[in-house]
């Protein structure tokens, strides 16, 4: 936004140069983008529109920092010498606040130099003396204005007040009306645009068509020329989302309508109005009429009980109650009865973005300098770092299975179906909280097929059921020609055996899924053999919480083996609802010379007969002081089958 040194400098006498201003800018108030002679490009933020875009404002807060109390220059009041009827009607909610004054014998001509070059400096350019007013008046107050040619309002010839009562049927009282836009009513513009506007939008109207799109841009019908002699001046307040929507959906931003979008406070309408009168009464030997106004909510006080133990605490400074309270007395702020160690601070109507105590920090701290905060230890008990569990664990199974050669993903925790529906998904296919990392898994299997023979990945994420939510394990590999599951097996085994999990049995569970178990018989999870439209896959889930409860935190380390061992595999048909784990217990149980004992194969068949399984058992027998002989190992083997024939009924193969 630029900004006239002039003009500030009439203001702030105490300022020495544009580079000074722009210095103080900087240090306490808002970035300066740049000077170009009499030009500074200030950024003014978003939440300072109402106090700090205009010269009126920025002049309050370097008066501020130089030390001084900003006095806002006086305004007289006009004598009323026209005296002109009309309406103001406001039928719009969106309008908070509309003021209007009628002017007589108005001489609409060129600017004085002055007017023109502070308009120019600014960005403006100059049309005449009283346009340039308006425009020159919301660089002053911040408040936007327009005119209006009075008699080309609809609705009559505008009456003297006197005459009217004398014969009131032969004149009409002309209207200025603020209400929503009909749908699909146009509007050329003063630029000779033409709008279709619709009934989101809010217009400025006489009674017969609008006259300009509310806060944005005037329109032809009314506009002020050199033949203007009478004319009705307007300052309004509008919802700033509403602005803002409609100029977007029309393409037009203005200066006023980047002023509204910022959500102006209805506050600035009486200096604006006011200013604008004084000047078009001097500039324009205009006669000032009657004001009417139409405010509908005025803005609520704010005040804010102010500690000065609380902002040094803050900020690290060590300063007094009335160095803080000065500060916000120069800046406009109330300070009300003063107590020990705080007072009651009324905030100044035009500071919108001022609600809470840590604003009146921040107004504080900016005239005080934050370059001139000293650097301070801070004044605490510093605690230790405490380990997140949940981390370590994650880190655990990151590395355990990036070192058997896994590559980790990670997918959306959304599904297109599951039990707990999103209410605002990011997409028609992410509708719900996925219940399961397998079908991300498999995705990611299918996708990266294209590119590799072979694809290991795992996921460790969040699911989600009913009242709960869990963090899991998922583990996949995939290949275009087997489910590689015999890999899959000994993965998972590796896998526990690694994290602490001792004597995990792994065992067929119907025709397309290997149970995980604890010796115990705790379920871990289960591997799904999975065939896709041109792959196969094995896939794991585990929740990590039940890992973690069955894995031993101690780890054994035992000396590599001196003497070596000797393999047999037995093959045993029992029942069908003897359970794998069971038999395993057994056979580990019955022999001391046993080190080893893993599943490696497993039938049903019609050979069988109905109601049996065929199981396949790998031992391995290993003594620590000799080197065993085949007769104590076939001694061994022969007590395994005897202890399965016993408990089982089990008939070797």
């Amino acid at each position: 936004m630029k900004f006239s040194y002039t003009i500030l400098k009439k203001l702030v006498p105490a300022l020495k140069s544009p580079e000074h201003l722009a210095e103080i800018l900087t240090m306490h108030l808002f970035e300066v983008e740049g000077i170009e002679g009499d030009t500074l490009d200030v950024k003014v933020l978003a939440n300072r529109y109402s106090d700090a875009a205009s010269h009126w404002g920025i002049a309050k807060i370097v008066s501020a920092a130089l030390g001084k109390r900003f006095r806002t220059p006086l305004i007289a009041e006009p004598t009323i010498k026209a005296k002109r009827d009309f309406d103001l009607e406001v039928t719009t909610p969106k309008c908070r606040r509309m003021a209007a004054r009628y002017f007589a014998d108005v001489h609409v001509g060129p600017s004085p130099a002055w007017l023109r070059e502070a308009l120019e400096v600014c960005g403006m350019k100059s049309k005449n003396n009283l346009v340039d007013i308006t425009n020159y008046v919301t660089l002053e107050t911040g408040q936007p204005l327009h005119a209006f040619d009075f008699d080309l309002l609809a609705d009559g010839r505008g009456i003297d007040a006197d005459q009217r009562g004398k014969n009131s049927s032969q004149f009409s009282t002309k209207a200025l009306i603020v209400r929503d836009a009909k749908e699909g009513e146009k509007i050329q513009a003063l630029d000779s645009q033409h709008f279709t506007l619709t009934k989101d939008d809010i217009v400025l109207a006489d009674k017969e068509t609008a006259l300009d799109i509310a806060g944005i841009r005037g329109g032809k019908k009314a506009e002020i020329t050199t033949h203007t002699k009478q004319m009705l001046l307007t300052a309004g307040n509008f919802d700033g989302v509403s602005i803002y929507q409609t100029s977007r959906r029309i393409a037009l931003q203005t200066d006023a309508s980047l002023r509204f979008s910022h959500d102006l406070t209805p506050e600035l309408v009486s200096p604006g109005i006011a200013r604008a009168t004084e000047l078009i009464v001097e500039l324009c030997n205009a006669k000032a009429g009657g004001l009417k106004e139409e405010y509908r909510e005025k803005p609520k006080s704010t005040n804010i009980v102010f500690n000065i133990e609380r902002l040094n605490h803050l900020t690290g400074l060590s300063m007094k109650l009335d160095e803080a309270t000065d500060y916000l007395d120069r800046l406009g702020f109330s300070i009300g009865k003063k107590t020990k160690i705080g007072a009651q601070v009324g905030v100044p109507s035009l500071r919108t973005d001022v609600t809470i105590f840590e604003d009146l920090v921040e107004e504080i701290v900016a005239l005080y300098g934050v370059g001139n905060i000293k650097p301070k230890a801070p004044h605490t008990m510093l605690m230790g770092m405490e380990e997140n569990e949940l981390i370590h664990l994650k880190d655990r199974v990151r590395h355990i299975l990036v070192g058997f050669g896994f590559s980790e993903v990670m997918n959306y925790s959304f599904d297109s179906f599951g039990d707990i529906e999103i209410e605002n998904p990011i997409a028609s296919d992410k509708r719900y909280l996925r219940s399961s990392l397998e079908r991300g898994l498999l995705g990611n299997v299918g996708s990266n097929l294209r590119f590799f023979p072979t694809v290991r990945i795992f996921e460790i994420g969040t699911v989600f059921t009913q009242g709960a939510e869990s963090t899991k394990i998922g583990i996949a590999i995939g290949s275009r020609k087997d489910s590689m599951v015999l890999e899959m097996k000994g993965i998972t085994e590796s896998f526990l055996e690694r994290f602490g999990v001792k004597g995990a049995i792994i065992a067929p569970e119907g025709k397309s899924m290997l149970r995980v178990e604890t010796a115990g018989h705790r379920e871990l999870g289960m591997v799904k053999l999975v065939k896709g439209a041109d792959f196969f896959a094995s896939e794991l889930e585990i929740d990590l919480a039940t890992l973690y409860s069955v894995a031993s935190p101690e780890r054994e380390f035992i000396a590599p083996p001196k003497y070596p061992g000797v393999t047999r595999d037995l093959s045993v048909t029992v029942r069908e609802k003897v359970r794998v784990g069971d038999v395993l217990s057994v056979i580990r149980e019955v022999s001391n010379l046993l080190r080893e004992a893993d599943v490696i194969d497993f039938y049903r068949g019609a050979r069988l007969g109905a109601g049996n399984q065929g199981l396949t058992f790998r031992l391995n027998f290993r003594s620590d002081d000799r080197t065993l002989t085949d007769g104590e190992a076939q001694e061994e083997f022969k007590k395994i089958v005897h202890a399965l024939e016993e408990k089982f009924d089990a008939s070797v193969r």
